[in-house]
């Protein structure tokens, strides 16, 4: 997007009461987030420390600190001007002193064995980042919010039979009693490729148990941009 008339990019825009600034031109504004904003804002997280690997201008870090209460959110990003925005939010809002910014690479500057909570933000999906999340979570374990876009019918939707999800019993449990089928699939997915990287980052066996499914937007034909839950715990 370029700039046709006036001179400042940057825009200023309230949503659920929370201000965030971003550069027209050089970042974007995603207000099909609204749902996922709103569902975090009603979160307790007195007491925690959070991680959001994909910050950009504080969609989720804002709503984690203004509205959420965390104690502290480290926002991992990697664009130059959605960190210059999401600083001048975090000012706005008066949160910066609980906020540390960590500009660059998440899977270099993100710190490990610190969080209560890990957002991945990023779609059309994080593989490759979960082996930073799970490094980052504290040996204890916590909660991971994973962004992913499933597709949820046609002839490209993948469907689990009962005796998969059978097999991935006891160290995946899913709470949930009706799930659409092929986000079931998704999230059991999910949460197996987590418990097998927690496997290699951690020196601990963990349970991985799928809390909840929820669709942020419709992305595309037969996609969902979804989150899905997943509460680590030790293995007894």
């Amino acid at each position: 997007m370029k700039l046709v008339y006036g001179e400042d990019p940057w825009v200023q825009h309230v949503d659920n009461r929370i201000t965030y600034f971003f550069n027209m031109e050089k970042s974007m504004f995603a207000s099909g987030n609204i749902n996922e904003k709103l569902r975090i804002s009603k979160f307790d997280c007195k007491g925690e420390i959070v991680v959001d690997l994909f910050a950009g201008i504080g969609y989720f870090t804002l709503p984690y600190l203004v509205h959420a209460n965390a104690d502290l959110v480290y926002a991992c990003e990697w664009n130059p001007a959605a960190v210059q925005g999401l600083k001048l939010g975090l000012q706005h809002n008066k949160v910066d002193d609980r906020c540390v910014v960590l500009e660059g690479d998440n899977r270099i500057h993100c710190p490990a064995n610190v969080a209560d909570r890990v957002n991945l933000g990023l779609i059309p999906q994080c593989t490759s980042f979960y082996h930073v999340a799970c490094r980052a979570l504290k040996d204890c374990g916590g909660i991971f919010h994973i962004h992913s876009n499933i597709t949820v019918s046609g002839p490209n939707a993948q469907y689990m039979d009962e005796r998969q999800l059978e097999s991935m019993q006891p160290k995946i449990v899913c709470k949930l009693k009706q799930s659409h089928a092929t986000k079931l699939s998704s999230a059991m997915s999910i949460a197996k490729e987590i418990e097998h990287e927690l496997s290699i980052v951690k020196k601990y066996s963990y349970v991985v148990t799928i809390n909840d499914i929820v669709k942020v937007k419709n992305y595309a034909p037969h996609i969902s941009h979804c989150v899905v839950d997943l509460k680590i715990t030790l293995a007894q």
